[in-house]
């Protein structure tokens, strides 16, 4: 059976000295891509020069520049635009392909074609390459790669909620360019999300439980940012809800809309928590120097009160978990690998 055609499609702001490093993992996959096209939006770096370089050595990746800065939206769908193959897979600068990602991808949307999409598990890593969490959390809804059907894809958010990471996936183009793309721009971090449902939805989608991509995480991202910023956040919630209500081809269940909501609140709600236990050991780190901290009652106030920071967190993110109805076995067995994570780490 011969395999579909596939493009490689990187989009690059100001991360030259990554470019190289993730090209070569692609380059060395077992399946190699059909073409490969890189796109700068304006860098103020080095990156063009580094790009120009690599050219040499590799003829065949063709390289188009915004003739200004236009943005991640725009950048990421002129790209899909300049692509000429079936699927395309859209890759972080930052981020590496692992081995087997492309090969077990296309293998398995040769088997299920009508699928909108493919996507697999990343493993997560922070700018000092910390080994993080991975992504999709387990348990997942198989154990081996799987075709969900539209109405699979519904019964299965429902159950376990968001799967996508937008670094490992594989997109149809056909139906992607006929559904308008990632579009609307205004969703911001939730565009491409918005899209994967939509696919998912319409089309199905394929998933492989396997960790086939790493991810590098920033609180300077473009998610990131939204996350940390509640006016904004609850903006766009609101915006999608909108959008899938009024959807020209109602694709989108009432359950959906409201399984939606209740998880990217709750999400907003556990980013927000977590900026604020950072803030607030800012703020203890700073009590420390000032009272020198040598002393034993200083040790233990200090200690008492990293105890009551960590209370007050769990607290609120429990509470908020129990009012947006949260609680089924999919997430108790997620805690329960959590802590597993956790063990492990500290016994290193």
């Amino acid at each position: 059976m011969s395999l579909p055609t596939f493009s490689v499609l990187l989009g690059n702001y100001n991360k030259g000295s990554y470019i190289k490093k993730t090209l070569q993992a692609v380059l060395s996959q077992s399946l190699c891509p059909d073409e490969i096209i890189i796109i700068d939006d304006c860098s103020t770096d080095n990156s063009v020069a580094i790009i120009k370089e690599i050219l040499k050595e590799e003829p065949k990746i063709r390289f188009i520049q915004n003739e200004k800065n236009m943005g991640a939206c725009y950048t990421l769908n002129r790209i899909v635009h300049e692509a000429s193959c079936d699927y395309f897979h859209l890759v972080g600068t930052d981020d590496l392909v692992l081995p087997g990602f492309y090969e077990k991808s296309m293998k398995l949307v040769s088997q299920y074609p009508q699928a909108g999409l493919c996507s697999a598990v990343v493993q997560c890593y922070d700018i000092e390459n910390k080994k993080l969490h991975v992504e999709p959390s387990p348990p997942y809804m198989s154990k081996n790669a799987c075709y969900l059907s539209a109405e699979n894809f519904l019964s299965t958010y429902i159950s376990y909620g968001c799967w996508y990471n937008g670094a490992v996936t594989f997109w149809r183009r056909e139906p992607y360019m006929e559904s308008g793309g990632f579009a609307p721009a205004e969703l911001g971090s939730l565009t491409d999300t918005y899209k994967f449902f939509e696919m998912g939805l319409e089309y199905g989608a394929c998933f492989i439980p396997e960790v086939l991509h790493t991810w590098t995480v920033t609180s300077s991202g473009f998610s990131g940012k939204t996350r940390l910023n509640p006016e904004r956040s609850l903006k766009l919630i609101t915006r999608v809800e909108e959008i899938m209500i009024n959807h020209p081809r109602s694709l989108f269940p009432s359950c959906f809309v409201e399984e939606f909501k209740r998880r990217e609140l709750a999400t907003f709600g556990n980013a927000i928590f977590d900026k604020m236990d950072s803030d607030q050991n800012e703020s203890l780190s700073f009590f420390k120097q000032a009272v020198s901290g040598n002393n034993v009652v200083d040790r233990l106030v200090i200690g008492f009160s990293k105890s009551l920071m960590w209370l007050q967190k769990s607290f609120l993110k429990i509470y908020l978990g129990f009012r947006l109805r949260r609680f089924n076995g999919v997430f108790l067995m997620r805690m329960i690998y959590h802590v597993k994570d956790c063990v492990k780490k500290l016994i290193k």
